[in-house]
């Protein structure tokens, strides 16, 4: 289940250094470090992971982000955020199996990453020269569901937040990849054998090594690169208990996260909240579609939030018309025979 491409982070370095390195031109007073904080490993552990991170600190800086990247990405890819964000801190980090200090670690998709932000949020709560800073969220792909389920755990986490192309639930991303699972057998193709039983034990760890390697196999979606055991989430749902301003965003031709299932959270949400829905062509493709203006309405959004003014309680931007979520169907010996006879349609599996 393979959710972002270490590849596009190389394209985003290329694509939003070229638009955006004027911004960052002027790096007097700027000040990049590295940082460790510790995540607790789980909800009621007592065992803490070391996770590492870079924190860019600017002068006259009015805010902070604290940027969460996807799977399969880093702190590394997502250091270049900063340029997205000229004018405020920046913090990035690698979620737990990403990046460094990986050894025995498993990404459970953003139900145990929410102690990697609070960790980091703390870590910069701590911190006497940026404490007093508002703290904003950014998060793309895995990053921006695990900041939805931290928010909703934890109220006062961020002020307000950017989410990209945040999935609605775990179970639709399985969903997604059994939908991609199929066999054909003269012409006709089937859904997987035993789906059904892989479905209901899909969070079963000796089931999700079984599904890793068909995923990998028949669907190419490949999450061995990073030690995955998936646990249940539902942002969807989840978002229903934050009240911050949000700005949601998500591409139209999006086929790992449609666009209809960052509306769906879009909706849910019972806060000041905007949706943009772009052309990007692929998943988190919005920045590369147009790096400037990416910039310009997240610009926009945090300066309305830090200066209190209010806009529309829900918008939406609409680039391009949202498409419908699409239900692939099965089809069938049997059913082609009857669509053919015109006796009735197909059936799905």
């Amino acid at each position: 289940m393979r959710i972002y491409a270490s590849i596009w982070a190389i394209a985003l370095l290329a694509t939003v250094c070229v638009g955006l390195c004027a911004a960052d031109g002027d790096i007097s007073g700027v000040k990049e470090e590295a940082v460790t904080f510790y995540a607790q490993k789980e909800a009621g552990s007592k065992e803490y992971n070391a996770r590492n991170g870079y924190l860019t600190i600017r002068p006259d800086a009015k805010a902070t982000i604290l940027a969460m990247h996807g799977y399969t990405s880093n702190k590394e890819d997502s250091n270049v955020l900063r340029l997205l964000f000229p004018d405020y801190n920046l913090m990035v980090f690698d979620f737990r199996a990403h990046g460094e200090n990986t050894e025995g670690q498993f990404s459970t998709m953003g139900a145990d990453e929410v102690y990697d932000i609070f960790g980091a949020a703390n870590f910069i709560k701590a911190r006497k020269d940026i404490k007093d800073l508002p703290l904003i969220g950014y998060g793309f792909s895995m990053g921006a569901a695990t900041g939805i389920e931290a928010q909703a755990l934890d109220p006062n986490l961020f002020i307000a937040s950017i989410y990209d192309c945040p999935f609605d639930k775990t179970e639709n991303i399985l969903k997604r990849g059994f939908d991609k699972l199929k066999i054909k057998v003269f012409g006709y193709e089937f859904d997987f054998p035993g789906r059904s039983f892989f479905e209901r034990h899909a969070f079963n760890p000796y089931v999700q090594t079984v599904l890793q390697f068909l995923f990998r196999k028949f669907a190419k979606m490949d999450a061995t690169q990073i030690n995955t055991m998936m646990k249940p989430i539902s942002p969807m749902e989840s978002i229903k208990k934050i009240k911050t301003p949000i700005f949601f965003i998500g591409c139209a031709a999006d086929e790992t996260v449609p666009v209809a299932s960052v509306k769906k959270i879009y909706e849910n949400a019972p806060g000041q909240k905007q949706l943009w829905v772009t052309k990007g062509v692929r998943h988190y493709g919005s920045v590369f579609n147009n790096p400037e203006t990416y910039r310009e309405q997240i610009t926009n959004f945090i300066q309305r939030v830090l200066t209190g003014e209010k806009g529309e309680y829900a918008q939406e931007i609409l680039d391009v018309d949202i498409p419908a979520e699409k239900t692939p169907e099965v089809v069938t010996p049997e059913a082609d025979k009857k669509e053919e006879e015109g006796k009735g349609e197909s059936k799905d599996k």
